[in-house]
């Protein structure tokens, strides 16, 4: 949803001036990540660490945007950052200069890198501005570049809250078209992942109760007493799933930056 039109399969020129604008924009364009970015992180961080990844994997940020996932990530292994916009590689390697970065899609990744080249794949709010005839080769793509017991980690919007979040917003961005969490497990299997573990990130104030539930008078009362996590959970905007292509056995251990 904050990554517009990343989509590897698409005919359509890319619109690049969108881009060039919203990974300068002030909310979307800096260095640090935003709210909104930091909670998807924390999601991120708390399911690969459950992942047998060894000590320095090897890891892909499919489709970095401006790159603050990359560098992210950079902390835990060996990692490069992909987008097929190239206003969002501009912008990466301007923002972090001593990260890789490539404009490439998954077909170019595959021919370049070989398949099975990653440990760990993640691609955070992507899969939404992908075209639904086109997710299944999307994440087919994402599952031949693992190696066999490798992990990808997937964020995107759920599906069922997109008529809500319509209503609430007056913009889209190139391609939205979300999936819900149900349709999301039904591709990963076909595509022949395992789904080892989901859970949300951030609420956002797409109704009156979830408004109430991202006041700042809210959160401070509700951080306090222990109550945000349990009462925001069910509308958590975010879908952030664990998915492992079967392979490699052994018991899973966690991993832990330097």
């Amino acid at each position: 949803m904050t990554r517009p039109g990343r989509n590897d399969h698409r005919s359509a020129a890319i619109p690049e001036q969108f881009y060039e604008s919203f990974w300068r924009s002030s909310r979307w364009g800096g260095v640090e990540p935003n709210e909104d970015e930091r909670s998807r992180l924390s999601a991120i961080i708390d399911l690969f660490t459950d992942g047998d990844l060894g000590e320095r994997p090897r890891i892909l940020d499919l489709g970095c945007g401006r790159g603050w996932l990359t560098r992210a990530l950079s902390e835990y292994g060996d990692v490069i950052g992909t987008d097929v916009v190239a206003a969002s590689v501009h912008r990466a390697r301007e923002l972090y200069p001593d990260l890789s970065f490539e404009q490439t899609d998954l077909q170019g990744l595959t021919a370049s890198r070989g398949a099975e080249s990653f440990d760990l794949v993640v691609s955070s709010e992507v899969l939404e501005h992908v075209k639904n005839a086109e997710k299944h080769e999307f994440i087919r793509g994402i599952h031949q570049l693992l190696r066999p017991g490798g992990y990808a980690i997937v964020t995107t919007p759920r599906g069922e809250l997109w008529d809500q979040w319509r209503e609430a917003l007056d913009w889209t961005q190139p391609v939205e078209e979300w999936i819900s969490e149900a349709a999301l497990d039904r591709l990963a299997v076909s595509v022949g992942f395992s789904v080892e573990r989901r859970t949300r990130a951030h609420v956002y104030g797409i109704t009156r109760f979830t408004r109430l539930l991202t006041s700042r008078a809210y959160r401070a009362i509700a951080q306090r007493a222990g109550l945000l996590g349990t009462l925001s959970y069910p509308w958590r905007i975010y879908q952030v799933v664990l998915l492992r292509r079967p392979g490699n056995g052994g018991a899973t251990r966690g991993i832990s930056p330097p």
